[in-house]
């Protein structure tokens, strides 16, 4: 299996280079958000922590892989999923409000876009389009990671 990979800087600027890959490891996982993904690239090519990569099924262009470069050793690229993103704790307590979508976004914009380590701020904007009603019944103050939360709400309201 081939994977056409193009990769992006911090700011979505695409580089000028794709590249043909035939060794890489998908490693794709929900409940394990530090798994990475691995792409060794055929030539040399410097890439930054931050910067974006999508993949692609060569030659039917469809969708493989698309996450955020955590770090590169010579030509292989080591890559977080979307969702890795988000593995940050969060505080939990007792909440209802009108919006769950705009609370979702509330908690992104916080824990997301507005992390420096994260270099967001200037590509990721977040609207509510919808509102629905929504309560989490916590008992008494918790933690829990920013991505089970979010896909549990979207989950339970959507």
């Amino acid at each position: 299996m081939i994977l056409s990979v193009h990769l992006y800087r911090w700011d979505m600027t695409p580089y000028e280079k794709s590249f043909h890959v035939a060794d890489f490891e998908l490693g794709v996982d929900e409940i394990n958000a530090d798994a990475t993904s691995t792409f060794n690239l055929p030539e040399d090519f410097l890439v930054e922590r931050g910067d974006w990569l999508r993949a692609k099924y060569y030659p039917s262009g469809k969708q493989a892989y698309f996450g955020v470069v955590e770090s590169q050793e010579n030509r292989t690229i080591h890559c977080r999923g979307l969702l890795g993103l988000a593995d940050s704790e969060i505080m939990t307590h007792r909440v209802k409000g009108n919006s769950f979508e705009a609370h979702a976004r509330k908690l992104i914009l916080d824990n997301l876009v507005n992390d420096s380590t994260k270099n967001l701020s200037r590509v990721l904007d977040v609207q509510v389009e919808s509102n629905t009603t929504h309560s989490y019944q916590a008992d008494g103050i918790g933690s829990r990671k920013l991505n089970s939360y979010l896909v549990n709400g979207f989950k339970k309201y959507n």
